[in-house]
């Protein structure tokens, strides 16, 4: 493994990836992640697209969660995973903008709340615009974060993305970056 890689060194830290086939259940699967978070008094960040956004914005609220006052609050923060990608793309990622866009307001949220749970999805559109490279340097300054904060990251990448030989490549490589990897839907069904 590449030493850009190495997981995390904070002892709350840590790095999940989550492949999806299909929308709806990452949804469902993020609208857990949240509310865990969220009723735990945990601050929570996302980095979504606004369809996963919205999304997840009305399953909390069929669970009950006032989602409009937990934003006001500041206790949950959102960022359009588009616009901020937007922002740390030249050439190439910059690491200065990401600890600047991305990493300062988890480390204020840190100091706030003692632990951030974050859901990203910035490394999905690098890989679905099939940039894996790019993906991979992302995942390396999220790892870096892990060495300085103690949060928890879920990222998620839809299946579809790694269909080429150069994306099975990426796989394993995104793999190898994160801490924990949780199967798509389909695994689960052929397993179970």
């Amino acid at each position: 493994m590449n030493a850009e890689l190495e997981q995390a060194t904070q002892p709350d830290a840590k790095h999940i990836v989550r492949f999806y086939d299909s929308e709806e259940f990452l949804v469902a699967e993020l609208a857990d992640y949240a509310a865990a978070a969220l009723r735990s008094e945990e601050a929570f960040v996302t980095i979504a697209m606004p369809a996963h956004f919205e999304a997840l914005c009305a399953r909390l609220c069929g669970r009950g969660l006032d989602v409009d006052a937990l934003l006001a609050e500041g206790r949950w923060v959102h960022m359009d995973c588009e616009r901020t990608l937007a922002l740390l793309q030249g050439s190439e990622l910059d690491a200065g903008v990401f600890a600047e866009t991305v990493e300062a307001p988890l480390a204020r949220l840190c100091k706030q709340h003692g632990r951030v749970r974050a859901f990203g999805e910035m490394v999905a559109m690098q890989c679905e615009a099939r940039d894996y490279a790019g993906a991979i340097e992302l995942e390396a300054l999220w790892n870096g974060v892990f060495e300085r904060l103690p949060i928890e990251l879920l990222c998620a990448y839809p299946m579809a993305s790694f269909n080429s030989p150069r994306g099975q490549q990426a796989y394993a490589r995104i793999c190898a970056a994160h801490g924990e990897v949780l199967p798509a839907e389909h695994h689960h069904a052929h397993v179970e």
